[in-house]
């Protein structure tokens, strides 16, 4: 063997591996970018949008299309938003999926419950953040508002029958199918919340990143009064969007 040749070799390898660490290559995607996604999951069987149809009885079909994203507003502090509807006193859960690591998924309720209007007079259901963690950290934020603490769950009467109202506690740890809450009327019909039937009982569900500045949740796409059921997907928590109120890729 040429040690001559081989050394020559070698010290013209480092010289053109030296000059190429100065160029600006792409960085393999770590941090915001680290394809690990948290997948929160539709919280009950129900429709997205609006009734497709009259299930419940009572009342006027709620079909307005701008209900969706990514027409729909989100004054909750989400990057998209969509109302889902179900029954008066559909039972809600949360459900998560881990996408792109291993280990389980769970949330945390971020903070203290609160009203879902902005009027704190005006009561119509609770808003609850839930944290969405997998084992690489916390990705991202779900949002549910006009949840309702009154109906029937795990063998409870809520509400009735010495029974409390069921509520989330500030930082409480959810799992796959913790209970969240019922779906309401809320009495007369107002700006927050225009549903005074059982035909019009929704939830208004919102989800953020919190994985860095410029990258941005994503909804599934659906067509308005689609027939979902619970646990299905609702969007991606850690995806890598460039503006808020876009559809998963």
């Amino acid at each position: 063997m040429n040690w001559r040749l081989l050394i020559s070799a070698v010290t013209a390898a480092s010289v053109i591996l030296s000059a190429m660490a100065g160029l600006s290559l792409p960085n393999r995607a770590i941090g915001s970018h680290s394809e690990s996604f948290v997948v929160p999951g539709m919280p009950f069987d129900g429709d997205w949008g609006y009734r497709g149809t009259n299930s419940c009885g009572g009342g006027d079909p709620a079909n307005d299309s701008t209900t969706i994203p990514p027409t729909h507003h989100h004054p909750g502090g989400g990057e998209f938003g969509v109302d889902y509807y179900a029954c008066t006193g559909t039972p809600g859960r949360f459900y998560s999926w881990n996408l792109g690591s291993t280990g389980s998924t769970y949330g945390v309720v971020g903070e203290p419950p609160k009203g879902s209007c902005l009027n704190a007079n005006e009561y119509k259901g609770r808003h609850y953040r839930i944290d969405l963690y997998n084992p690489e950290g916390k990705r991202g934020e779900y949002r549910a508002l006009h949840v309702g603490d009154l109906g029937y769950a795990d063998g409870v009467l809520w509400g009735s029958f010495g029974n409390p109202p069921y509520t989330l506690s500030n930082a409480q740890t959810v799992y796959f199918s913790t209970l969240m809450g019922f779906t309401d009327q809320f009495g007369t019909a107002s700006g927050c919340y225009d549903v005074n039937n059982a035909w019009g009982a929704h939830w208004h569900l919102e989800m953020a990143n919190t994985i860095g500045a410029g990258h941005y949740a994503c909804f599934y796409s659906r067509a308005v009064s689609a027939a979902l059921y619970g646990a299905d997907y609702f969007g991606i928590a850690g995806a890598n969007m460039t503006s808020p109120n876009q559809a998963c890729p």
